[in-house]
């Protein structure tokens, strides 16, 4: 009791010193919505971590005005946004359950159909702080956000107030960060709260890409149910996302986001007439051409890479893709732009996931090879092989124009190899016959971690294989 007081009495003293503080930033992910409420930052020392348990602590306590209730969730919103040691803060708040009054505060703007009314405001504010709180706190913070029903109250907001362009810009933030294909219970929980509806009204009412792209991303981890799956595709979601890549070609915000959710969409097997609807409507060609447009991008190419690779699974879409589309030219420019003077480490990262299905095209598809060819990939690998000597997707590009014979005996090995693992997982499933059956649940649950592993498996695919 003692020490809850002296929490209760420095939080009072630190509300009263922050009582002008109404403008600053709240760091590099700052929203729009926060520059307009002007949340302020933290000085991210030891003080302001504190100062960040006190203000959780007065946040359920239920003694602080609405007032104090605003300022409390500023200064949350500035400590996770710019102390060094958010992290650690976020997952520890998170897993303590002292971010429960927060999901209180964003259901009350649920209940308020006013869109300049107080409650709505420290909606958004809360929302604003578990936001950052999933962001920082990773998979523990997102499990403790989803089981406490962070997602059900973003959306019961969006179902109010979806056509508010600073309402659905923070509500699909925070979807965006506790729906994880990581965290298949947050996965299937956002499902049951009805996101998939709600996140489809967000993306057919607005246009601005602030709004679209945490919308699009939520729902690319939300395409991992099967349920919102179907529903996405009842919605007609391949037609939508037609819309807005012709619409936002040139936002690689935008065309990174439409991306990831398509290649989530197309990496369900059950469903492969989807694939072909988004290559008819020019889904996948408009992907290919933001590749070449936005190479430098590491964002956007790596959200391309599992409908890429989905589309070149398709001998029909293969050779439209190669013929037609540039696939070919599209790979060599993203192997091209971890070469260039403003390169970084994650640019050669990148353009070593893109090198294997490269090699792939050439070593199959002669028109493949000569393409690659005239684009300059010899030029290009030289160059890598300088920055990266020893990278193993590299290699095998390198084999396949310079040494095709050794390339072909590499493919044959792997082939081999990969038939010899899946006859031993054969052999140790049959061993574990007749164990008890999963429950409803767990089976769920392992069904829905078993797609997120083969589609994050898909995305940097050995496509050898």
């Amino acid at each position: 009791v003692v020490v809850g007081l002296a929490a209760l009495l420095a939080g009072a003293i630190v509300l009263s010193a922050n009582e002008g503080q109404q403008n600053g930033s709240v760091g590099d992910r700052t929203t729009s919505h926060a520059k307009k409420t002007g949340s302020p930052g933290n000085a991210g020392d030891a003080d302001s971590e504190l100062d960040f348990h006190v203000q959780l602590g007065l946040l359920s306590s239920g003694m602080l005005t609405d007032d104090g209730l605003e300022r409390a969730l500023k200064n949350i919103i500035g400590t996770l946004t710019s102390s060094p040691g958010a992290g650690g803060l976020a997952t520890v708040a998170a897993e303590s359950g002292a971010f429960d009054g927060m999901v209180d505060l964003i259901e009350a703007g649920a209940k308020d159909p006013e869109a300049s009314s107080a409650s709505l405001r420290r909606s958004l504010l809360a929302a604003d702080a578990l936001y950052r709180m999933a962001e920082r706190g990773g998979r523990g913070a997102i499990r403790a956000l989803a089981f406490k029903g962070a997602a059900k109250a973003a959306v019961d907001v969006l179902r109010i107030h979806s056509g508010d362009a600073d309402v659905a810009e923070v509500m699909c933030n925070l979807l965006s960060t506790v729906i994880s294909r990581e965290v298949p219970s947050s996965v299937q929980r956002a499902h049951k709260a009805g996101a998939a509806d709600a996140l489809m009204d967000v993306i057919t009412a607005h246009s601005m890409p602030l709004v679209l792209h945490p919308a699009l991303m939520s729902l690319a981890e939300l395409a991992m149910d099967k349920g919102a799956h179907e529903q996405l595709v009842s919605r007609d979601v391949a037609k939508t996302l037609a819309d807005l890549m012709e619409a936002h070609s040139r936002s690689p915000l935008v065309v990174g986001a439409i991306a990831s959710l398509a290649g989530t969409l197309a990496s369900d097997e059950s469903d492969p007439a989807l694939l072909f609807a988004l290559a008819r409507l020019g889904v996948v060609r408009g992907v290919i051409d933001a590749v070449h447009a936005f190479a430098e991008h590491t964002n956007v190419v790596e959200s391309s890479f599992a409908l890429i690779i989905n589309a070149l699974d398709k001998e029909e879409l293969r050779s439209r893709a190669i013929s037609e589309w540039g696939v070919v030219e599209a790979l060599v420019e993203v192997m091209r732009a971890g070469t260039g003077e403003q390169t970084t480490a994650l640019h050669v990262a990148v353009a070593n996931s893109a090198a294997p299905a490269l090699a792939v095209l050439a070593h199959f598809s002669s028109e493949a090879r000569s393409r690659a060819l005239d684009a300059g990939i010899r030029e290009v690998l030289v160059e890598l092989r300088q920055r990266a000597p020893r990278a193993p997707g590299l290699e095998q590009a390198e084999m396949v124009f310079e040494s095709p014979e050794q390339y072909a005996a590499a493919m044959r090995s792997r082939v081999e190899e990969y038939q010899r693992e899946m006859e031993a997982q054969a052999g140790v499933a049959s061993e574990g016959e007749g164990h008890p059956a999963e429950t409803q649940e767990e089976e769920q649950t392992r069904a829905s971690e078993s797609r997120a592993s083969d589609s994050s498996a898909q995305v940097r695919a050995d496509t050898s294989n």
